[in-house]
């Protein structure tokens, strides 16, 4: 179709196109191939005019593109993306800066001491309860598994059997909301609770699939159709 009708559709929604298809390839541990349908978005996005939804979209790119970072182990570019997300982020984007907390927290977490005290209140701005235009059922599912991860770091038996709780809690929200947190970043986080957590280890491991093969061929005939059309007006108003 993209063949076909593709320069009928605008530019900023062939830029989500990639963006998004990129993000399943990020979510599968494939950072290679998510980054280049980032750039490519970033490309297609070249010139467009500096509208709020335009900021909005360049924010969630340069989000995706730290996530991405931590998945292939650059912690300093995604900090650095986190910088410049939030120079684009705007009050129309307000469950993005939830997310901005959960990969801040997430980089802090890597640290050799991590600072326990300063992640507990970053986390603690995002309850459970919390309006839902500022976090998604996706997004509350990845904070409270990042309180887990954190609980566990702490390494003490009182915090790792909170760590498991919430566990728990979690998986049991996945089977109830039929959602699957960010596999890249959070199944080996879970992972390590599997080994100590048996009963459990058939599903932990189930958030760790593979992308099909179809689907990866598929995502590389659209990135070329849409690599073609980037520098392409869309026709349509």
């Amino acid at each position: 179709m993209l063949q076909v009708r593709g320069a009928d559709v605008a530019r900023p929604t062939r830029a989500r196109l990639a963006m998004e298809i990129g993000s399943y390839f990020r979510d599968s541990g494939d950072h290679r191939r998510a980054q280049a349908f980032i750039d490519l978005a970033r490309y297609t996005l070249g010139g467009e005019p500096r509208s709020t939804s335009i900021r909005v979209l360049n924010a969630r790119l340069h989000q995706h593109e730290a996530i991405n970072k931590i998945v292939a182990g650059d912690m300093a570019g995604a900090a650095k993306s986190l910088k410049e997300f939030e120079s684009e982020i705007t009050a129309q984007y307000s469950i993005g800066h939830a997310n901005q907390t959960l990969y801040e927290v997430h980089l802090l977490l890597k640290n050799d001491r991590p600072d326990f005290d300063l992640i507990g209140s970053l986390l603690k701005q995002y309850p459970s309860n919390s309006d839902p235009s500022r976090l998604t059922a996706w997004t509350d599912l990845e904070l409270r598994l990042t309180e887990a991860q954190a609980e566990y770091q702490r390494s003490d038996k009182k915090s790792k059997d909170r760590a498991f709780a919430r566990v728990r809690s979690a998986l049991e929200q996945v089977r109830k909301l039929r959602i699957i947190p960010t596999q890249a970043v959070f199944a080996p986080v879970l992972g390590r609770f599997a080994d100590e957590y048996s009963e459990h280890l058939v599903e932990i491991q189930g958030l760790t699939r593979s992308l099909p093969p179809q689907f990866v061929s598929d995502a590389d005939v659209i990135r070329g159709n849409l690599t073609e059309l980037a520098n392409t007006p869309h026709r349509v108003a």
